[in-house]
């Protein structure tokens, strides 16, 4: 969860770990995320079929975020879709959400759809992974393969794959990223992770590597917009999470049908915004979104709070929610009110992502 120093808080620690992955670099375990094999000659028509986003048209060696949607319109997960050959993918999921993809490639492979040609394998255990990721990140990445492979930004873009072996020890480089800086996921079968760790630490022990906990990974990803099972909580569609310009326009997907019901289409559904604290005052997740310039009980709800934190840029107590007429909203304020805890904060409502819009230094 974190690292503290002597006498630190979890907040305390948190924030400054948060910062430090800002400024310079950290490694976080990532282990837990689900990890699929997807192969066989229909594997790209099986992926294209699940999410959302193209996926026949990803390259060979490239990454592609990925979004998939249940049956009924409401999105079930987001991770990654690695191509590694014409007929051979490895899809990475949301930690909670591992096991209920697999179920669901599973009957879609067996039940739904048996006359495709695909085979759906597990490796969430089977292999292990480690995120690499700040400004120096690509410094301590060149450290650790040495002459193996070229990591330069030429060589290795954003959302590419490489794999390697450095010695005895075979690497699966994927340069992605949820903290919004320069990363790289390391995935290794999982009987090779405390090598790997070994390894990666002594590589950047001259640029000041330091580990980081889900704490701050929390706050790194509030503050880029990034969603969790907070945001993706079986209630949200992709247009509540502002997520609609993934979907393929051509083509068939699960969920589509459902998702164009006239209420799932509706514009004043909540929708994602980043919320800023006016006065500081930190704000508290699951807090109602209210127009009332003071309590007032009884006051109908046009939103709720559903992550918050510190931001490690500006020290303002920020969030992510999900507010009624968003797009009439974003630049204006609303009131945070949560009557269990008393509080009562007027908060300035943004877009998402409130660092790094652009996605420069993720690109760098």
């Amino acid at each position: 969860l974190y690292y503290p120093r002597p006498g630190e808080t979890l907040g305390r620690a948190s924030l400054r770990e948060a910062r430090y992955v800002r400024s310079h670099v950290g490694v976080f375990d990532v282990s837990t995320l689900g990890k699929v094999d997807v192969s066989g000659p229909d594997a790209a028509a099986f992926l294209e079929r699940l999410y959302v986003n193209r996926i026949e048209t990803l390259p060979v060696g490239r990454s592609r975020y990925g979004i998939m949607l249940r049956d009924d319109g409401i999105v079930m997960d987001d991770g990654t879709v690695t191509r590694l050959a014409e007929d051979r993918f490895y899809v990475t999921t949301t930690s909670a959400k591992a096991h209920d993809v697999v179920r669901m490639m599973e009957r879609l492979t067996e039940v739904d759809w048996p006359d495709l040609r695909v085979a759906v394998t597990e490796v969430t255990e089977a292999r292990a992974a480690l995120a690499l990721t700040g400004p120096e990140a690509r410094t301590v990445l060149a450290r650790l393969v040495g002459d193996a492979a070229d990591v330069s930004n030429d060589a290795l873009p954003f959302m590419a794959v490489r794999d390697v072996t450095l010695g005895d020890l075979p690497l699966r480089i994927l340069r992605v990223s949820f903290t919004g800086e320069l990363g790289y996921e390391l995935h290794v079968e999982s009987q090779h992770a405390p090598e790997l760790w070994r390894r990666l630490i002594a590589a950047g022990e001259p640029a000041g590597l330091r580990r980081f906990g889900l704490e701050a990974l929390e706050l790194l990803r509030i503050e880029k917009g990034f969603l969790t099972g907070a945001e993706i909580n079986g209630q949200t569609t992709l247009a509540d999470l502002a997520h609609e310009r993934f979907a393929k326009r051509e083509g068939n997907y699960i969920g589509k049908p459902m998702s164009l019901r006239e209420g799932m289409a509706d514009p004043d559904r909540p929708r994602l915004v980043g919320l800023v604290s006016e006065d500081g005052a930190p704000l508290v997740s699951g807090a109602h979104l209210v127009e009332g310039g003071m309590y007032r009980p009884n006051e109908p709800t046009q939103g709720h709070v559903t992550s918050s934190g510190t931001s490690p840029v500006t020290g303002l107590p920020i969030a992510l929610g999900l507010l009624a007429r968003a797009r009439e909203r974003t630049g204006g304020t609303i009131f945070a009110t949560d009557p269990l805890r008393g509080s009562h904060i007027k908060v300035r409502v943004v877009e998402p992502c409130m660092y790094d819009p652009k996605g420069e230094r993720v690109r760098g």
